[in-house]
C-alpha cells in the first residue's frame, strides 16, 4: 500500500503526459512516466511534485465534511422515523 507521496507524484507526472500535445518540440516532450519523474525533479526541483496539493487537499477536507454532516442528518432522520411509528403498535 503506498503513501500520500507516492499519489502525488503519480498524479503530477499523469497531468505532465497528458497536457503535453503532439506538437511540443521533442527535446521538451516527456518518453514516459519514468523520464517525466527524473526530468521533473532535475529541473524544477523536488518541491515541483506538490504543486497544487494545497487546494487539492482542501477540496478533500471540506468534501469529508459535507459527507459527514449530511450522514449525520441522514442516521438522525432514520432514527426518528423508526422510533416514531414502532412497527409493534400501541
Amino acid at each position: 500500500m503506498g503513501n500520500s507521496n507516492d499519489v502525488v507524484f503519480c498524479s503530477q507526472v499523469k497531468s505532465r503526459l497528458q497536457s503535453q500535445s503532439k506538437g511540443t518540440d521533442a527535446s521538451l516532450r516527456y518518453d514516459g512516466a519514468i523520464d517525466a519523474l527524473q526530468r521533473i525533479a532535475k529541473e524544477e526541483g523536488l518541491s515541483a511534485f506538490y504543486r497544487g496539493f494545497g487546494t487539492k487537499a482542501t477540496q478533500t477536507v471540506f468534501a469529508a465534511a459535507l459527507m459527514f454532516a449530511a450522514k449525520e442528518e441522514i442516521a438522525k432522520a432514520v432514527h426518528v422515523s423508526l422510533f416514531l411509528f414502532p412497527p409493534w403498535g400501541n
